[in-house]
């Protein structure tokens, strides 16, 4: 067989080989990795019919994905996948003329043809600009596959995920995928990355491999090519053996962070009634426990990596150059590669040398790459199972959507038989039979957990019906928000303009253009918010932050107006609003032919409707018909007719002056947000505005340079050179340098390489390989112990941050910190990002910017001082004023990174909180249909961070082809030209003209020089890149300390220095000409005075925007007391939940187990039999006794507010506020969604607990359980007292 032929079968085999090796490898680890928690999965299903539905349906592994995403050679994915590879090609032939010509140039070098030499290097330059071109494309390429990647997967989880009601079934139903949102923003963008990357190093190791084995055996024979493949298979095996459980480490550390994140998140979106119950400590306490539960795996994690690291990168990476020194043995010391020992032979062998070795290094490094994948594909494992799952759960749904009941079209709502069933088998409603025509009026009453709501579930698809059919217009479909509309008590708002809540859910835009802005005043109008339509008219508004509950409900009453619906389901969704508005709504809908099905404890509600149906809570039920008194609904129509005339009328002659609308939407959240209170009337605002002194230093803090902001996160980080992060530098230092003198003596061990095989002394290079050994031992040794310490020093400024804004020094908690960062001054975006990934990120650059920074200072000091040793001083500065050169270049062509890393972060972030939103509020947005609005929104906020990764990745691409042609590449020939000059320096004639000793000791010399002169620029090339690096750095590094001087300027300015008012300390409550004033410099309630003794309760009522709850928000210390004194138990600071406890309209569901829903802010004792039966006797006497055995006893943990009903919620609510039995309670309409009877029960357990209450509320039945009403007029800040006898 010929030679050549023979070389083409070995290269073949060995790379066939290798390939089912390896792959069998994978797929071996991929399958012990992946039993277990298959097994807990499946056991794990939210729901019995849908775990023995995916028991027999396969699960999405990463094979799947991977036919996802390359599902058709015409995709994006596909072509670009198939272009990398074109590309890879390219780059290992282009590899490989490299190599060769490095070779021929060194010979050139050698016997000093100048000639030869200039033609080299015009093929050098060119090879150079087109291998910097290459390179930076294929890195762009990888980039670019990575975000097609990324988008076709979110595409395709998106579709999944908006189908039908999938996003709302996966959250409350199914129940398998806790943070959807976590997947999405998280495990889909670093899986995706993940597969570009290790795709790309698979075929340039395929690449690499496969050719430079075939090159190796045409050069030598195919004996020493099955060698280095024999040597790679050992080390994969050898590596394998010893592997920890990377999966088992990277799912657990997802899992974790996952925990972290969620428990910032928490504080983040229910601030307030964390502030408001003093549950500061508990919250700090979960986050700080979470993330020390993170730090600790992970702390354990990078030992594991440490000691692993030494072993593989020894025996995978390192050792290939003892390899290569190895195979060199056999061909060069009297092989057929020696060429005569003249000196024209020792050139010619030189040059050969120089391109065996690096074929060789080419090949084992290529070879070694690909069995380094494997670890990079299990690494991903935990990505790839929570991706999967998340599809799985949605293609599931899909799937057993399409087996539920379809619905039967008719002109009425008609239940036959149903059996209303919760998602985890609990029956509520057995043989639900009931009719409603249009124009009936049904009223729906009973207990807390009934079904009540749960009915209407059934009714919207959002829950499966398994017995019965039920009827209803439009028949089988999704949602209720065509014929049959649906408002909550806490009706959902879309973010974006006033037409956009009004038309909710269109998403049309010809459609919403038929809305004229008169028809829109209109409808604001029938619901008393025209100011709305004046005074805001921005197209993106968050109006969860800018309204209160009742224009909230009353924004909601006017979709529905607009939208006419056959049917309308009300529940509870009025509690916010007062009577005559409630009244005005039922009117209104009978005007415009709306039937409605009323949701509801209250027994006034009756004379509204034609029929009740009463669920007894035991699965049984009352149906019965009513009669409407017309005398009734005659004197209603009428008052109500005067009540919107005499409106109307106030509202056109107050438009220049101010009234209840001027302080409309500054109650509740974030009133700082209002751009149109600056129009309010200036009698109305007080001189002093507390937002000035806090932001002052924010806005300092943008204006700050980027050196400013680093300099001040060293001294903070580094605060001295004996602590620990300063020892851990001083390690840093060590180990670099140790890296540098290693280095030295491997430039030196590759000249010694040279003059050995000139010389021909067979066992002085036998010795050098065991020199070599030992130098890659050091090396491997070095490496990772350099990655530890990086990684290490990184954990550990992220613990100084995380305990200096979160745990100890608890500038986040401090004060209530935290709720005025979110609502108080919201120019400071994304707290929840900055807290947990934007800290991260700069941690983990910061630390790797070290490394950095003292490697090429070092390695300039010392090559340096080798350069002008060798080639003189005046090459020397030659040298460097290229490098100058090279800087000037790359800076003045540099795109701002800050700015960009900015954007990303900033759309990031966006982009998590529009899905975290969807979570949030999965059901009303599945009640109103509006899933193609959402999924608009949420596809548009994708494609915003689609679109600037895009112009970013253009902008790397064009930067770094000149920073890698001017940084690698081009320096390459400024290294020869300073070697010819050497040459030349040391002998006036060529090499060869020389014996053989000065000839080897010239070609040593020659190799040394090439390499300290490398040396140098690899150096400055990643000095040059430093700019780059501190311009990422700072954008990290402006979102940190932006955040940190808002904290900081919090902590620094007390209440006491943000307000004129005092706070004092005393045994009662007292007003004393108090202005309850907003943040934003409102006046709520003017020079108000009023005692509050203990045992004389107090009814707050007024309409919405009165200033209510912001009464309480000035009280409980949440806003600062801007003139007048407050006198309360506790004082200023000193106030707790046994002396001032509030008990919200939906309480704060607290993260952890059922006891702790009643002992929170404190944690529960259970082991205490005593605590036990008293949390029995609280949920007895609220009527919850039967919440222990349905969730599983007090440990139980769930999803609280997702399990229970809003009146359920309420009840626990007030079942803390007995537990803790503070000297006041403040009941902020937290009875609206409980029955009569019970509300008279929880108000007589109060007074029987010595409890004096404070009631905020809209309903006057509550005014036999007071002493005394305070009425906020809501016009000019008046305000009256007034007796409850009278």
């Amino acid at each position: 067989m010929p030679k050549w032929r023979r070389s083409h079968v070995a290269a073949a085999s060995a790379v066939a080989a290798s390939a089912v090796v390896i792959a069998r490898v994978i797929l071996q680890r991929s399958k012990c990795s992946r039993r277990k928690p298959t097994s807990q999965h499946l056991n794990e299903q939210g729901d019995a019919t849908l775990t023995e539905y995916t028991s027999r349906r396969k699960r999405t592994k990463l094979k799947e994905l991977i036919k996802l995403l390359f599902s058709s050679l015409s995709s994006p994915t596909s072509q670009r996948a198939l272009a990398l590879a074109l590309l890879c090609g390219i780059n290992t032939g282009l590899s490989d003329r490299t190599a060769q010509l490095q070779g021929l140039i060194f010979k050139s070098v050698y016997t000093q043809n100048r000639s030869k030499f200039i033609r080299q290097m015009l093929e050098s330059a060119l090879l150079q600009f087109s291998t910097s071109f290459l390179n930076t494309t294929i890195k762009n390429y990888v980039d670019q596959l990575a975000l097609n990647c990324r988008d076709k997967l979110y595409r395709h989880i998106h579709e999944l995920y908006f189908s039908g009601m999938n996003y709302y079934k996966l959250a409350f139903v199914d129940k398998r995928v806790s943070s959807p949102e976590e997947v999405i923003c998280n495990d889909i963008p670093a899986l995706t990355s993940g597969l570009a990357a290790i795709y790309n190093d698979i075929l340039k190791a395929l690449f690499d491999g496969a050719f430079f084995t075939y090159r190796l055996a045409q050069l030598t024979s195919p004996g020493w090519s099955a060698v280095t493949w024999a040597y790679v298979i050992t080390a994969l095996f050898v590596v394998r053996s010893i592997s920890p459980n990377f999966a088992k480490l990277f799912k657990k550390r997802s899992a974790l962070s996952e925990v972290f994140r969620q428990a910032v998140a928490r504080v983040v979106v229910h601030s307030e009634s964390i502030a408001a119950l003093n549950g500061d400590d508990r919250e700090h306490y979960l986050v700080t426990d979470s993330f020390r539960n993170l730090q600790k795996h992970v702390r354990r994690m990078t030992g594991t990596q440490w000691w692993f690291g030494m072993i593989e990168d020894f025996v995978t990476k390192y050792a290939a150059s003892t390899m290569a020194m190895i195979v060199i043995l056999g061909p060069f010391f009297g092989g057929n590669l020696r060429t005569d020992y003249t000196p024209e032979g020792n050139a010619t062998t030189l040059a050969t040398m120089r391109y065996v070795t690096s074929v060789i290094i080419n090949q084992l490094t290529a070879i070694g790459g690909l069995a380094r994948c494997v670890r990079k594909v299990i690494s991903l494992h935990g990505h790839v199972q929570r991706v999967g799952s998340m599809r799985d759960a949605l293609l599931d749904i899909r799937e057993h959507t399409d087996e539920e009941m379809q619905f039967l079209d008719g002109n009425a709502i008609a239940f036959d038989g149903v059996e209303v069933v919760t998602p985890n088998g609990h029956s509520l409603v057995s043989d639900l039979s009931f009719l409603v025509k249009p124009g009936q009026n049904l009223l729906i009453t009973g207990p807390n957990g009934a079904g009540k709501s749960s009915i209407f579930r059934c009714l919207g698809a959002l829950w499966s019906v398994k017995k019965g059919s039920i009827t209803r217009p439009g028949g089988s479909g999704q949602g209720l928000h065509d014929k049959v509309f649906y408002l909550p008590q806490k009706p959902y708002n879309v973010v974006g303009d006033l037409r956009d809540q009004i038309m909710y859910p269109v998403t049309s835009e010809l459609v919403k253009e038929q809305l004229t802005d008169s028809s829109l005043r209109n409808l604001l109008t029938l619901v008393e918010l025209d100011y709305l339509f004046d005074q805001n008219q921005d197209s993106n508004v968050n109006w969860e932050d800018k309204l209160s509950l009742g224009e909230t409900q009353r924004l909601a009453m006017a979709r529905l107006l607009y939208h006419r619906p056959v049917f309308a389901i009300l529940d509870e969704c009025t509690s916010a609003v007062s009577h005559a508005m409630e009244r005005r709504l039922y009117r209104l809908c009978e005007e415009h032919k709306i039937t409605c099905i009323t949701i509801s404890h209250r027994p006034a509600l009756i004379a509204l409707h034609d029929m009740r149906l009463e669920l007894c809570g035991n699965g049984r039920y009352n149906f019965e018909l009513l009669h409407r008194h017309k005398e009734t609904d005659a004197l209603s129509d009428a008052q109500i007719n005067d009540m919107d005339q005499s409106a109307l009328e106030s509202i056109s002659s107050s438009s220049s002056s101010l009234s209840i609308t001027d302080e409309a939407t500054v109650e509740e959240l974030d009133p700082s947000q209002h751009s149109w209170l600056s129009n309010s009337d200036e009698s109305d605002h007080v001189g002093h505005n507390p937002l000035n002194s806090p932001l002052s230093l924010v806005k300092r803090s943008k204006k700050s340079n980027r050196f400013a902001r680093l300099m001040r996160l060293f001294r903070f980080l580094i605060p001295k050179l004996t602590g620990t992060a300063g020892k851990m530098l001083s390690g840093l230092g060590i180990v670099v340098i140790l890296r540098v003198f290693l280095t030295d003596r491997i430039a030196r061990l590759n000249g010694e390489t040279v003059r050995l095989l000139l010389l021909d002394d067979l066992p002085a290079f036998k010795r050098l390989v065991g020199v070599s050994l030992v130098q890659c031992m050091a090396s491997a040794i070095l490496a990772p112990t350099l990655v530890f310490l990086t990684r290490s020093l990184s954990m550990h400024w992220q613990e100084k941050l995380q305990t200096h804004l979160s745990m100890r020094a608890n500038l986040f908690f401090r004060r209530k910190a935290f709720y005025k960062a979110i609502h108080i001054h919201p120019d400071v975006k994304n707290i929840e990002q900055r807290l947990t990934d934007d800290i991260e990120k700069l941690c983990v650059e910061l630390a790797n910017t070290f490394p950095d920074v003292i490697k090429p200072i070092a390695d300039l000091s010392w090559f340096s001082f080798q350069s002008v040793r060798l080639i003189g001083l005046r090459r020397t500065v030659f040298l460097y004023s290229y490098v100058l050169l090279g800087l000037g270049v790359l800076r003045s062509i540099t795109p701002n990174f800050e700015v960009l890393v900015k954007k990303s972060a900033a759309l990031e972030g966006s982009f998590k909180y529009i899905q975290r939103r969807l979570r949030t509020h999965g059901e009303s947005i599945a009640f109103f249909g509006g899933n193609e609005k959402e999924g608009a929104i949420a596809m548009s906020a994708f494609q915003d961070v689609v679109t600037h990764t895009q112009s970013k990745l253009t902008k790397q691409w064009s930067y770094g082809i000149a920073d890698n042609f001017v940084v690698k590449q081009l320096p390459t020939i400024v290294t020869w030209t300073l070697s010819l000059l050497y040459a030349q320096q040391v002998s006036s004639t060529a090499a060869y003209t020389q014996n053989v000793n000065d000839g080897g000791q010239l070609g040593f010399d020659l190799r040394f020089v090439a390499s300290a002169i490398s040396h140098i620029f690899i150096a400055s090339g990643e000095m040059l890149q430093l700019y780059k690096r501190w311009q990422e750095l700072g954008g990290f590094a402006h979102r940190v300390t932006e955040m940190e001087d808002l904290l900081l300027a919090l902590d620094q300015s007390t209440i006491d220095e943000e307000g004129d008012g005092f706070v004092q300390e005393g045994k009662a409550i007292e007003f004393a000409h108090a202005d309850i004033v907003t943040p934003t410099g409102c006046t709520l309630v003017r020079d108000l005075s009023i005692d509050i003794p203990r045992g004389e309760a107090l009814l707050i009522t007024g309409p919405n925007t009165s200033g209510k709850s912001s009464l309480f928000r000035v009280l409980g210390g949440l806003w600062p007391l801007r003139k007048g004194t407050i006198v309360k138990p506790g004082g200023q600071h000193a106030t707790t939940v046994k002396e001032l406890f509030l008990v919200p309209q939906r309480p704060y569901c607290a993260s952890g187990c059922l006891a702790e829903q009643i002992t929170y802010p404190e944690q529960a004792n259970l082991n205490d039999s005593r605590v036990v039966a008293r949390l029995e006797d609280l949920l007895e006497s609220v009527n919850l006794s039967y919440l222990v055995e349905r969730q599983g006893g007090w440990r139980a943990v769930d999803i609280w507010e997702n399990v229970l009903s809003l009146g359920e919620q309420q009840r626990l609510g007030m079942a803390r506020l007995f537990y803790h039995q503070p000297l006041y309670g403040v009941l902020d309409q937290c009875t609206d969604a409980v029955s009569v009877d019970v509300e008279e029960k929880l108000y007589q357990e109060a007074e029987k607990l010595g409890i004096t209450i404070i009631t905020i509320s809209q309903r006057a039945a509550l005014t036999s359980h007071h002493t005394k009403e305070l009425q906020l007029l809501g016009i000019s800040a008046a305000w009256k007292i007034k007796s409850t006898h009278q």
